[in-house]
């Protein structure tokens, strides 16, 4: 599974935010910081930061405020916002793993035969010469005849359903996993009212466990 560069800058974006929110309470950032700046911080094109940066204003895990005094900051809540939700809200709606689709979802992105179309392939049948008219046998993108209507068979059609439905599967144990994280979880950032002192907590799908737990 591969994210999108617009995904990838809107997480470095939201950690370079969120690890500046170091005061007391957690809750204010240190300095002001503008779609520029934060562009020039994490080393990307200073037009797409900003277009990132709308985006997730839109989506309300930042602050997005115009004019001299203006800048970028984490919204209220932003800390806790998870992970798995924010890089669904940035990849849109479309299934991440819909790069692999049967001819039945979407011809354009069948299998690619021999001839690199991915289209059901027309192959003359070897006749002698001066024969008649020669015919033709249609096959699928595995060369197995296909139908009569040059579709490929339907075994071939219920195996790629099949994977179809485990990388389905997968991608949803993927957003699990990351919807256990929020974003103060990776940029180190601790919840009001603790110290450096306390322990930060490991998060996984289980229940939280202090780092120190059976010690």
């Amino acid at each position: 599974m591969q994210l999108t560069r617009f995904t990838d800058l809107g997480l470095r974006v939201i950690i370079y935010l969120a690890a500046d929110q170091l005061t007391d309470d957690g809750t204010r950032p240190r300095r002001r910081h503008t779609s520029s700046s934060v562009a020039k911080a994490i080393d990307a094109s200073a037009t797409h930061v900003a277009k990132v940066v709308s985006r997730l204003a839109e989506i309300g895990v930042i602050r997005s405020t115009r004019g001299r005094t203006g800048g970028v900051r984490l919204a209220e809540g932003g800390l806790d916002f998870r992970i798995g939700t924010l890089i669904r809200q940035l990849e849109g709606d479309s299934r991440l793993l819909d790069s692999f689709r049967t001819p039945d979802h979407d011809d354009a992105a069948a299998p690619a035969t021999a001839d690199g179309t991915g289209a059901p392939t027309t192959t003359p049948a070897r006749t002698p010469d001066a024969e008649p008219p020669v015919h033709t046998v249609v096959t699928g993108p595995d060369g197995t005849p296909a139908d009569a209507g040059g579709e490929p068979p339907a075994a071939w059609r219920e195996h790629c359903d099949k994977l179809s439905t485990a990388l389905v599967e997968a991608q949803s144990a993927f957003f699990a996993a990351l919807d256990t994280i929020r974003v103060r979880d990776i940029a180190g950032v601790r919840p009001p009212g603790t110290s450096a002192s306390t322990p930060s907590p490991v998060r996984g799908p289980g229940p939280t466990v202090p780092l120190d737990a059976g010690h």
